[in-house]
């Protein structure tokens, strides 16, 4: 069977599974439309209605396409499709959905050490009443089965292991997940490091227990991936704390004005926030590689129990989609010559996480990006250039 290799932290690992997310999951297609508009969020839960027959479903997707009529006629346009009314109706149709879906019992096809795992995982902290009941236990054993794994092993280790002197330690967080909304959606766990008041830096996942057990266990390692760069993340806060304390500095001598201290400290923030910009795109492209390999290795243990989890994705733009569905789209992105940059660095820009600027060159003229004859937006050759050095050429 021929091996993946995956990058991470510079280091390539053989994966044990070469079929890939649509392949396990058995769907039509490797890549899910993304939704742009109110026409194609339409379509997109008229899909998902005409698979689901359930009258719970029915009603559910019908109310769902009432709000879009609604909002075609007062609305219309691209910015119509974040309506708060919409975003509630498909959460409760992804709710509904996930509730219906395949088989409860978890029920392997191999036996091994991962399978053991997997079956105390469901067994343990099946429900989300179980898992609310003992978070600590269950992210332990989240983070063991991850350590059955090469590569689960190695961002486990990232977050465990002491990285410098200047960092105080570890915590792991329970909150839900209404308050742990990432960039792509809801977000069942999360990285940071958070400053404490001697100066020094603690490692923090935030972890929901509501989620799916199997699919958390992809998202867990996704969140410590980011954990590997705690160093670089360090640097970051150390920078902008130096600018910081150099724009106070400037402003306590007296011998520039406040509009030119504070539109030159300015200057040097956006140059700063653009090149880290580019580092953080970095350690994102990372994660995200890793998170439907580690998916895949999971899921072949028993596919529908990891594949039909349904949930609603900002990343595919606001619409319903299978856990399946969400992994292969990511997958087969990195596969077209890593064209999942675009996809990350677009949705990070819209949620005002990274600087336009950062990636692309602007039209003096038109105030746009710069794109191809095709229409399609375009990185700077520099940008280009980053990330073909750090792994990931985009072609």
């Amino acid at each position: 069977m021929r091996t993946l290799p995956i990058l991470i932290l510079g280091a390539s690992f053989s994966m044990a599974h070469a079929e890939t997310v649509q392949q396990i999951c058995g769907l039509e297609s490797a890549k899910v439309t993304k939704v742009k508009n109110l026409e194609d969020a339409n379509a997109s839960v008229c899909r998902i209605r005409d698979k689901h027959s359930s009258p719970g479903v029915q009603v559910l997707a019908q109310n769902s396409l009432n709000i879009i009529q609604s909002l075609k006629l007062v609305a219309g346009g691209t910015n119509a499709i974040e309506s708060k009314e919409l975003k509630g109706s498909l959460q409760k149709l992804a709710e509904q959905v996930s509730r219906e879906r395949g088989p409860r019992t978890f029920t392997p096809t191999k036996s091994d050490a991962i399978s053991n795992g997997l079956s105390s995982l469901y067994s343990t902290f099946g429900s989300e009443a179980q898992r609310w009941s003992n978070p600590q236990g269950y992210y332990e054993k989240l983070l063991s089965i991850l350590k059955l794994t090469p590569m689960g092993k190695q961002v486990a280790d990232c977050f465990e292991k002491q990285d410098s002197d200047r960092v105080a330690g570890r915590e792991v967080e329970f909150v839900p997940r209404a308050e742990s909304s990432g960039v792509f959606g809801s977000a069942s766990a999360a990285f940071e490091v958070r400053a404490e008041d001697d100066g020094k830096y603690k490692k923090i996942i935030t972890l929901d227990p509501g989620p799916n057990a199997g699919v958390s266990l992809a998202t867990l390692a996704h969140e410590l991936q980011h954990s590997c760069n705690t160093k670089e993340f360090i640097q970051v806060e150390d920078q902008m704390k130096a600018l910081q304390d150099r724009e106070s500095d400037l402003l306590l001598q007296g011998n520039l004005s406040y509009e030119s201290i504070t539109e030159q400290i300015k200057k040097e923030s956006n140059e700063l926030l653009k090149s880290n910009n580019l580092k953080f795109a970095i350690d994102e492209m990372r994660a995200y590689k890793l998170t439907p390999e580690i998916f895949k290795i999971f899921a072949s243990y028993h596919p529908a129990m990891f594949c039909e989890n349904f949930y609603l994705s900002s990343f595919l733009g606001r619409q319903v989609v299978s856990a399946g569905e969400y992994m292969s789209t990511i997958e087969a992105e990195f596969g077209e010559g890593n064209k999942f940059a675009y996809t990350l660095v677009n949705q990070y820009i819209k949620n005002n996480h990274y600087l336009i600027e950062s990636f692309y060159d602007i039209d003096p003229n038109t105030f746009d990006v710069k794109r191809d004859p095709s229409g399609n937006p375009v990185f700077k050759d520099s940008v280009k250039k980053f990330f073909a050095e750090n792994g990931f050429p985009i072609r």
